[in-house]
C-alpha cells in the first residue's frame, strides 16, 4: 500500500474547479480528476515506485503549481 500525498490548497487557489493531473515521465496521464475541497489526498496505492509529476490547473487551465513526486 502506497502513503497517501496531502495537499492544500493556498489562498492563490480558486473556490473550485482546479483539476489535478499525474503523470509519469513518459508524459502518460496516471490520473486526472478534479478538485473540489481546500486539501485534497493523493491515494498512492497501486502506483509503481518512480518519478512523477504534479499539476494543478484553475478552471481557466492556467498552472497553478507544477512539481516532481517520488515514491519510493
Amino acid at each position: 500500500t502506497g502513503t497517501p500525498v496531502h495537499l492544500e490548497k493556498s489562498r492563490n487557489f480558486h473556490a473550485g474547479g482546479e483539476t489535478i493531473t499525474l503523470s509519469d515521465p513518459g508524459g502518460r496521464v496516471i490520473l486526472s480528476e478534479s478538485i473540489s475541497s481546500p486539501n485534497y489526498i493523493l491515494e498512492t496505492a497501486g502506483l509503481c515506485k518512480g518519478l512523477y509529476f504534479v499539476q494543478i490547473r484553475n478552471n481557466q487551465g492556467k498552472i497553478q503549481l507544477s512539481d516532481k513526486l517520488v515514491l519510493q
